[in-house]
């Protein structure tokens, strides 16, 4: 399962949860409910048929009361046995109105069935019994004394009845109840003189009855005075039940209500707010804040589960529906405080993620600027020193700008997200950030570009270079041959020193090109363009000095005078040399020939265009002293045509050598050419009839 997947199973699972957990409640909600109106029920009916076995005790008493007035039915008088009846016909009256009461509110049809059915059933016992009652009320009636004690007994025995009620539920009903039960006992207090008096007419009266009547008057009388005693300690006791309760049920309700309040504070926390975006600090503290409801509330509803533990004895002393309501009040508030808890629970996860996520963004954005503050510090590599390594550091420095960079625009693109979860969108550092990068980014770039005109300004003048020192060292090779081989002949050693002459001349005009080009270069610093001028200005006024030996050495073994047969065999011979070369440069191109060879046949090419510069040397050279002896002699010659037809071909063999050195230098830069036919000879060639080999 990927991520996504994972978080949205969860989710779910946790709204089943917690719709298992509501139905859970509802249920022992219900459950609760039905067991009370159970219990209820089963009070009523219980009363129903103490009742009704009283009223069947009662008219039994007084049935044999009645028939037998001289035997003491059970010790009751007949005032006690009218009292009793008239106390239950009062209690009944109380039980109907309560059960008619409830039956509209609650229960089934069939527990209302049932109730009403056992209500009637005592209707009919009463009604079967009240021609009883009305006989012993009319014989009570026959004597005033006893009338009176009966009506203050009954007054007594109602008002016990009366004392006797459940306390109710809430502290303004329960003082409601003391202020009653204030009046009620000063009330009581009040009767004490006329039950006094009563007793008076009593014992006054006794003397002029019977023995029976005397005795039955004075239990009658024994009867009221602790009917009154007992009245008088209930509703003292009752006063200060009342006032116990008061303080209790108050005590309890400011709990209650604390809890409310705690609860109500608390919700607060979970209302989404409207406000601005939240910084990491103002996340920190509101993360705070929850922890702390987060506890109070664990402290709510351990206390509430405390509560409903101990509603067991609240409970005895409550009607079915203040139970409850009692009930349904603190299990709501345990629901309220679970569902908040959760709630809290959810909005700190939440805070803890957002907290996490702006502390993880400052992280990074600390760590790219670690990384930029890194390459600012190897700024010490860009310096105008070139080699591989530098080269190598700069690119590497720059891909880490172009992380950098990337990374940046990766983040920046957050700002959604962080717009959408309602965070502080403060990339200050990070527009900083950016821009510091853009412009090192632009830094390294021109330096890239100036490092590679280096490089390449660089190159050019080391090949130069190369050339020249190439040149040098040919130079030095060829005054070795030249200075150093006395054995061979004035004209081969001549012919020599013209060449390597036009070499120096050569190198000359290579060594003010480059000065020229570092002049002008604006790449180098003035430092390395001193140095290097210096170093080429010693290396060609050393070829100066060869070059002024080389020129007196020609002058020296330049021939005076010639024959006109010699002059011929001359011209003959360079004719001969500058044909054989002409006939070496008609050869053709071949293929597959390595960059090698193709260099060796560009020297040869050199070699050739300078063997051909010293035969027109040579050449002027016998046509001068041809032309000097024809003035002289005053004959006709054709010394001015043979130069200009030797000239011509100096110029083809020229333009041959250069359309062939072009060839080759195309033949590189193209790469299809590899190989050309070995038909060109060695340097140097023979002046007659032998090889091309150097002498």
């Amino acid at each position: 399962m990927t991520d996504m997947d994972k978080k949205l199973l969860e989710s779910q699972i946790k709204q089943l949860e917690h719709g298992w957990e509501q139905v859970e409640q509802q249920i022992q909600k219900k459950y609760s409910q039905q067991v009370v109106e159970y219990d209820e029920f089963t009070t009523l009916m219980n009363k129903v048929q103490d009742t009704e076995i009283s009223l069947q005790q009662q008219q039994q008493h007084l049935q044999l009361r009645l028939k037998s007035p001289e035997e003491r039915a059970g010790n009751q008088s007949m005032i006690a046995l009218t009292t009793d009846l008239q106390a239950t016909k009062h209690g009944f009256s109380v039980l109907k109105g309560q059960a008619e009461l409830q039956m509209k509110r609650i229960w089934g049809e069939k527990e209302k069935k049932n109730l009403e059915d056992g209500i009637n059933n005592l209707k009919k016992q009463w009604e079967t019994l009240e021609p009883l009652h009305l006989e012993a009320e009319n014989q009570i009636k026959k004597c005033d004394i006893r009338n009176k004690m009966k009506e203050t007994i009954l007054w007594a025995k109602n008002l016990l009845g009366e004392l006797n009620p459940s306390i109710p539920l809430l502290p303004d009903d329960i003082l409601s109840q003391i202020r009653k039960c204030k009046v009620t006992h000063d009330g009581i207090l009040a009767r004490q003189q006329s039950v006094e008096s009563l007793a008076e007419e009593v014992k006054d009266k006794v003397p002029s009855l019977t023995t029976y009547e005397g005795g039955d008057l004075n239990n009658t009388l024994e009867d009221l005075r602790n009917q009154y005693q007992m009245l008088v300690l209930k509703s003292t006791q009752r006063s200060q039940q009342l006032e116990f309760k008061l303080e209790e049920r108050s005590n309890f309700f400011a709990i209650i209500r604390k809890f409310q309040l705690m609860v109500q504070e608390s919700e607060t926390l979970i209302i989404p707010r409207v406000e601005t975006a939240a910084t990491e600090a103002e996340l920190k503290h509101h993360h705070v804040t929850l922890e702390a409801s987060q506890k109070e509330l664990q402290e709510i509803d351990s206390g509430i589960s405390t509560h409903l533990q101990e509603l067991t004895n609240i409970y005895e002393e409550l009607n079915v529906f203040e139970r409850l309501f009692l009930e349904d009040q603190l299990k709501n508030l345990k629901i309220r405080t679970n569902r908040i808890q959760r709630f809290i629970q959810n909005t700190c996860n939440e805070v803890e993620h957002k907290v996490k996520f702006c502390r993880q963004f400052h992280e990074k954005t600390s760590a790219l600027q670690e990384e930029a503050d890194s390459i600012q510090r190897n700024e010490l590599l860009l310096n105008q020193e070139v080699n591989k390594g530098v080269k190598e550091e700069i690119y590497n420095l720059k891909d880490r700008l172009t992380a950098i960079k990337c990374c940046i625009l990766q983040v920046l693109k957050l700002k959604k997200v962080f717009d959408y979860i309602g965070l502080n969108w403060d990339f200050s550092q990070l527009d900083q950030l950016q821009t510091q990068v853009f412009e090192k980014e632009k830094e390294l770039e021109e330096k890239i570009k100036q490092l590679d005109t280096f490089e390449e300004e660089h190159g050019k003048y080391q090949a130069l270079l190369s050339k020249m020192r190439a040149i040098d060292l040919q130079i030095k090779k060829m005054t070795e041959v030249v200075l150093k081989a006395p054995d061979s002949s004035p004209e081969s050693r001549r012919l020599n020193a013209q060449i390597l002459s036009q070499r120096i001349e050569k190198a000359k005009c290579l060594c003010d090109e480059i000065i020229k080009k570092l002049n002008e270069n604006k790449t180098f610093d003035d430092s390395f363009k001193e140095k290097e001028i210096l170093q080429i200005k010693l290396n060609a006024e050393e070829n100066d000095k060869l070059y002024k030996v080389l020129q007196n050495m020609v002058l020296e073994l330049s021939p005076k005078e010639l024959d006109e047969k010699n002059c011929q065999d001359k011209l003959e011979t360079s004719l001969h040399v500058l044909n054989q070369i002409k006939s070496q440069l008609q050869q053709p191109l071949l293929i597959n020939l390595e960059i090698k060879h193709i260099q060796n046949e560009k020297d040869n090419c050199e070699a050739f265009q300078e063997q051909v510069w010293a035969e027109m040397c040579s050449i002027k050279a016998v046509t001068a002293i041809e032309k000097q002896r024809e003035e002289n002699s005053s004959e006709a010659s054709d010394v001015e045509t043979k130069l200009r037809e030797f000239e011509d071909l100096q110029m083809q063999l020229n333009t041959s050598i250069d359309l062939r050195t072009v060839s080759f230098k195309n033949y590189a830069v193209s790469g299809w050419v590899r190989e050309l036919t070995p038909v060109i000879p060695a340097f140097w060639e023979a002046k007659a009839g032998g090889s091309l080999e150097a002498k």
